[in-house]
This record gives C-alpha cells, sequence and structure tokens, in this order.
C-alpha cells in the first residue's frame, strides 16, 4: 500500500529541516483518533514523519498499515484510504504546495475520485 521507512529519523527537528531542504512546507501536529475516518482521497503529495506514537490507516480494500515513531512515509494524490480508531500520534507533514493552494474539502469524498 504504502512504502514506509521505518527507523529513518530520530527528532522533529531532524523532519523539520528534511522538508525546509526539500523546499515544501511543514505542518506539526498532534493527533488522537477516537473513531474510524471515512473512506477519503487527497489531491496533495506530502511527506509524512511519525515523531512520537503510531497511526493506523486502512486502505480501500481494507488492508492495514501501522506505522510508529521515527517512520517516514510519502502521501501520494489520489490514494483511497482512512485513518483507523486508536491512532495517538504526533506527526510533522511537509506539504509541496502551500496549506492555502489546497482545494476544500481537504478529505475528498471516494465518489469524486477521476472526475
Amino acid at each position: 500500500m504504502i512504502d514506509v521507512t521505518t527507523d529513518y529519523f530520530s527528532t522533529e527537528a531532524e523532519a523539520l529541516d528534511e522538508i525546509a531542504a526539500m523546499g515544501w512546507n511543514p505542518l506539526v501536529r498532534d493527533i488522537v483518533l477516537t473513531e474510524d475516518e471515512p473512506l477519503h482521497w487527497h489531491d496533495f503529495e506530502s511527506v509524512i514523519f511519525i515523531v512520537s506514537g503510531s497511526i493506523r490507516f486502512a486502505d480501500a480494500h481494507g488492508a492495514v498499515t501501522e506505522v510508529q515513531a521515527g517512520s517516514r512515509f510519502r502521501g501520494l494524490p489520489n490514494l483511497l484510504h482512512r485513518e483507523l480508531a486508536g491512532s495517538n500520534y504526533r506527526v510533522v507533514f511537509g506539504f509541496k504546495n502551500k496549506r492555502s493552494e489546497f482545494t476544500m474539502p481537504i478529505n475528498k469524498d471516494p465518489a469524486l475520485l477521476g472526475t
């Protein structure tokens, strides 16, 4: 589903430095998911660094991936997925585009994919 590189980094500063070197735009968030998200997709590319905790998500077929702290992965445009309840993590996102350039809503309905 997603190509995850484990044991990739140790600190939030390292993640921010890599995003800066890419010329991308950072966003740091703490996320606690108490219920599963609906299936959705995004129309932007991102790089994702899990600073602490873990994230669980499923693809359109229900295959579950769990990503632990210290891991890095790429969020590809148009990938159907949903985060699952129990995900509790600090994350550094790197976005190729500025967030002001994102189309809304961020989480897009699967029925709109390819339209």
